[in-house]
């Protein structure tokens, strides 16, 4: 006896371990043993096996037996079915008088192919040319010319809106509509249409409809 207490004194931590062990099998042991009492089954309970499926059922194939209330000829496969057809509701009838006759309608022509309606003709705007008189202008040779700017309404956009240059001497054309008549520092006479004249100021600007 004293062998084995001074070989477990010794050998204390085996001996602690051994002891854990012990003590950790026993719980498990009880909870396993609590676990199948609770389920009311037990290692030694036998179970009766399962009812096996019906795999075929004898109903499946009930539409390939012969049907009896049909006529002979007739092919059960096929959808037949009649369908009723909605009648007419019936007319009252009327009186012994005439029924009223229908209003006539006017009924719109369409034109004719070879006749076209009229279109009025559309009128042309009237030309305009914007004349300012900018003064003298003398060139390299020392002559003195009238310098004009014009805007000519039946030109492009830039001759609209920009206009254009002019240095001409006695007689000159501004747009081959008007003609320089005579010019000083202070103004200039120009010539349109038949016979007509328009004088313009140092730095004046007029409008000049041109008869075409």
């Amino acid at each position: 006896m004293k062998n084995v207490v001074e070989k477990l004194k010794q050998e204390w931590e085996r001996a602690i371990l051994m002891a854990i062990a012990l003590l950790v099998l026993l719980v498990l042991l009880f909870a396993a043993y609590n676990t199948l009492k609770d389920n009311g089954g037990s290692t030694g309970q036998g179970s009766s096996l399962p009812a096996l499926p019906n795999y075929f059922d004898t109903s499946t194939f009930s539409f390939v037996k012969p049907v009896k209330d049909l006529p002979p000829g007739v092919n059960p496969m096929v959808f037949r079915r009649q369908l009723t057809i909605p009648k007419a509701p019936e007319t009252p009838k009327q009186g012994g008088g005439t029924p009223p006759k229908q209003g006539g309608t006017a009924v719109a022509q369409p034109p004719k192919q070879g006749d076209k309606p009229s279109v009025p003709d559309k009128k042309e705007p009237p030309w305009v040319i914007t004349v300012k008189y900018r003064g003298l202008y003398k060139g390299i040779t020392g002559k003195e010319m009238a310098f004009i700017d014009a805007k000519n309404s039946k030109g492009n956009k830039q001759a609209q809106s920009v206009g254009r240059k002019f240095y001409l001497p006695a007689n000159g054309r501004v747009f081959n509509a008007m003609t320089v008549r005579s010019f000083d520092a202070q103004r200039v006479v120009l010539s349109y249409g038949k016979g007509k004249e328009v004088a313009l100021e140092l730095g004046k600007e007029k409008k000049v409809t041109i008869d075409e």
